[in-house]
């Protein structure tokens, strides 16, 4: 990355994308539009039709088209020759996309220089001084004859607010962009984060998917990645106050990749994207699968704001008893008892009615993910426990036995939809309104504190007996436990250690109890105070590892 005399260079900035453009509005707005149209209108076998394919850089476009993250996204078009936009073309019209602007920066070229730019507009040749927007190097400066140095660029990013937000909370990105014939450096700055830590300083870098290569999403691609305050080096940084943009008061995030395949479609994550199409396709992947079906029911929770369903899932062995292997006679079933003609219809009714009487006696156990749309680590976490639980292992049998799980495996959609990074498209965080949700304004919150409500003080002869949220952490290392309060009883702390005993990855030293003001009003408190659920808790996993 481009350092000492060059930030001492004259530069300039030529916006080449912006999210708010009408070309950019019209493709989210149809992203969007086809998604909810697929979440609503569900195919054959009442699963619903989200699953993407990866795109193919060769396609004509502008096109529907999946992005790696399983969503619904639109075709790049491939980048004019000799355009002064630039080498590459940026785009964020799919799901979980945020990129606001991005700015080319130009190199300020003096007066009578004699330096000329192939990409640069006709007006240059005044007597003005001229903008290079060309790719460039920094070894420009280098003795002449000296070998050809690699094509370099250089971009500021900016990311959208959360919708709505009035904070911004401008930390989770995710954009694409397509190459065409440029081969080179690109220096990315992203001049807009909000968090003062960040796992960044730590050694994470940003994740990149290459459509040509199609090794799936890599960690360590990028190179040079640095996260620094913007008032802490100005020279880098903050441009003058009459140039918008940039914001003493937030972070820079700087990272290098060199491109090495032309006309490829390059998409840049903070960490491996999960989409609400990806959630979508793992349940029709488990209604699908033989041995998975007969243990789960999916019904839908609610609607959100943005009217996309929010679906909920009861786990529970032999929950599903149209989909149970009694037909099959499989071993401790009613009809594994007795043999074909010698069947009595009314002992499998008497065996099926105990069964269900068995089944309404079990605790439960309620699980939520993606409150928070960035965090997406706790969507792939929550992906892993579906797998485990309704697995063959001998212990997934033995708590689905055990227990009744109710599991809301995404709940913030829309925020997931829109790229949000905390926040509702009412612009508010769903965590922190838990004390008294509004039916309008967070209907996916009030509809699941009823269902909590309904569940742990229903009329039946059952307990809600632990309620988990999963979150991600972008600071901190490890998974641990934030649990509900202070004045928790002590035997509070036995499922996180359990938990660390078991597990390496996960702390118990990190676990905490504390609950400032603002954290009365989160799921894990009010569950636990106004539920009277004894074991509540946040579980938050980190995005760079144990």
């Amino acid at each position: 990355m481009a350092t000492g005399a060059e930030d001492d260079v004259p530069k300039t900035y030529r916006t080449v994308f912006q999210r708010r453009s009408p070309e950019e509005q019209a493709l989210r707005r149809a992203t969007i539009a086809e998604l909810v149209r697929h979440a609503n209108e569900p195919s054959d076998g009442g699963k619903v039709g989200l699953a993407a394919t990866q795109p193919k850089p060769d396609a004509p476009g502008p096109a529907s088209s999946g992005t790696p993250g399983g969503g619904i996204g639109a075709r790049l078009r491939a980048p004019p020759l000799n355009s002064p936009d630039g080498p590459l073309r940026f785009s964020s019209a799919f799901e979980c996309g945020n990129l606001l602007l991005a700015k080319m920066v130009c190199p300020v070229l003096p007066k009578g220089s004699g330096a000329t730019s192939s990409s640069a507009p006709a007006r240059d040749a005044s007597p003005h001084p001229s903008l290079d927007c060309s790719p460039s190097s920094s070894a420009k400066a280098a003795e002449a004859g000296a070998a050809p140095a690699m094509p370099e660029v250089e971009y500021e990013l900016h990311l959208d607010n959360d919708t709505q937000s009035s904070v911004g909370h401008t930390q989770w990105f995710y954009f694409c962009l397509r190459n065409g014939d440029f081969k080179g450096r690109i220096n990315f700055r992203i001049v807009n984060m909000r968090k003062k830590k960040s796992l960044y300083q730590h050694g994470l870098q940003p994740f990149c998917y290459s459509v040509r290569k199609n090794r799936g999403w890599e960690a360590f691609e990028c190179e040079d990645t640095l996260y620094f305050a913007n008032n802490a080096n100005p020279s880098r940084s903050v441009r003058p106050s009459g140039d918008s943009g940039v914001r003493a008061d937030l972070h820079t995030l700087a990272f290098s990749y060199t491109i090495s395949v032309a006309d490829d479609e390059l998409y840049f994550a903070a960490y491996p994207p999960y989409t609400y199409s990806m959630m979508h396709t793992l349940l029709a992947q488990l209604e699908g699968h033989a041995a998975a079906r007969p243990h789960f029911l999916r019904s839908e929770l609610c609607r959100s704001i943005g009217q996309l369903p929010v679906p909920l899932l009861v786990i529970s062995e032999a929950i599903n008893a149209s989909e149970a292997p009694h037909a099959e006679g499989a071993s401790g079933s009613p009809s594994s008892m007795v043999s074909g003609a010698d069947v009595d219809p009314a002992i499998i009714a008497q065996e099926r009615e105990k069964e269900r009487r068995q089944r309404a006696s079990r605790p439960l156990i309620a699980v939520i993910a993606r409150q928070h749309p960035g965090e997406v680590v706790g969507s792939w976490a929550v992906q892993g426990f579906l797998k485990f639980l309704l697995g063959p292992s001998a212990a997934a049998k033995r708590l689905r036995e055990a227990f009744v799980f109710h599991v809301v495996p995404m709940v913030n959609v829309d925020g997931v939809v829109h790229g949000n990074s905390r926040c509702t498209l009412a612009g508010v965080d769903p965590n922190r309104i838990w004390h008294d949700p509004n039916p309008i304004i967070h209907p996916v919150v009030y509809a699941l504190k009823n269902h909590l409500r309904n569940i742990a003080q229903g009329a039946t002869n059952r307990n809600l007996e632990m309620f988990l949220d999963m979150h991600g952490h972008s600071a901190k290392f490890g998974c641990f436990f934030y649990g509900s309060c202070p004045t928790a009883p002590i035997s509070n702390a036995l499922f996180p250690k359990l938990c660390s005993i078991m597990n390496s990855d996960l702390s118990f030293e990190q676990c905490h109890w504390r609950c400032s003001r603002s954290h009365k009003k989160t799921a894990r408190y009010v569950v636990h105070k106004q539920l009277n659920v004894k074991y509540s808790y946040t579980m938050e996993c980190s995005l760079f590892g144990p």
